[in-house]
């Protein structure tokens, strides 16, 4: 058998249709479309789906900003914020999935890593065929400002990746 390029997967390792979709989300309008696409594909092929909401940790920002001793106070307040929202879009996209018979199971994730790396990791653990995504269509200048998450997710993945606008 001819040598693969190392970025290539095995045909053995290429899932279709897929067992478990992972849906990484931000409580974007993309995002919900996300998960409205994961939870079809979930239900035509009998698909598991997780929900993946990743919090990025601020406490270097807070730092910079505060100095020091605030940044524990000011980060917990973030993530309690954050969470409470990501909760709230979580309960509704769990709707969504219940709604239409697919087995779904949700994670809000604090990271002081990238989300990225957050959720790249999160697929291989919990052994991911297909990783759908939404992207907030940034392009230019603003993707090189913000960066692009859905663009990081698909270039580092182990398995593929649907990128909703």
């Amino acid at each position: 058998m001819p040598d693969q390029p190392a970025n290539q997967q095995r045909e053995e390792d290429f899932h279709f249709p897929p067992r478990k979709i992972l849906v990484a989300v931000d409580g974007s309008s993309n995002s919900f479309r996300a998960v409205e696409i994961a939870t079809k594909i979930a239900k035509r092929f009998g698909a598991e789906m997780r929900i993946l909401y990743v919090l990025q940790s601020t406490s270097a920002l807070l730092y910079a900003i505060s100095g020091p001793g605030t940044p524990a106070v000011l980060s917990d307040q973030y993530f309690e914020s954050a969470e409470d929202e990501a909760t709230s879009f979580l309960g509704r996209m769990m709707s969504v999935a219940k709604g239409n018979g697919v087995h779904c199971t949700e994670e809000i994730v604090r990271t002081t890593s990238s989300i990225v790396n957050t959720i790249v990791l999160d697929a291989k653990a919990q052994s991911i065929d297909l990783i759908i995504i939404g992207t907030r269509g940034l392009g230019g200048f603003g993707r090189m400002l913000l960066g692009s998450i859905s663009s990081g997710v698909v270039a580092h993945a182990g398995c593929s990746v649907l990128v909703v606008r």
